[in-house]
C-alpha cells in the first residue's frame, strides 16, 4: 500500500517459502495491530484487520479529509481494509 511506505520486509536468509507466503516482519519504527470489527486487539493467528502506525504512513489524502477520517485514527493507526 502507498498510503504505509514501507512498513514490512522479508530477511535476506528468509526461505522461499517464507517470503512467498507472508508479509515479512515490521520495519524498525513502525508499530502494527490486527483488530476485530469493534476495534480491539485479536490474538496471534486470529483473523482481523491490519493497522499500521509509523513515520512512513500518510499523513492523509490531498483534498480529501472525509476520505482520510475513514481510514486514518486520531492517533495515527492507519485501518489497511
Amino acid at each position: 500500500m502507498t498510503e504505509t511506505g514501507c512498513s514490512y520486509l522479508g530477511l535476506p536468509e528468509d526461505p522461499d517459502d517464507i517470503l512467498s507466503s507472508t508479509v515479512g516482519f515490521p520495519c524498525e519504527n513502525i508499530e502494527v495491530k490486527c483488530v476485530d470489527k469493534t476495534g480491539k486487539i485479536v490474538q496471534v493467528g486470529t483473523e482481523g484487520e491490519l493497522c499500521v502506525r509509523g513515520y512512513p504512513v500518510m499523513k492523509g489524502y490531498w483534498g480529501e479529509p472525509t476520505s482520510t477520517a475513514e481510514v486514518l485514527e486520531q492517533s495515527k493507526w492507519f485501518h489497511t481494509g
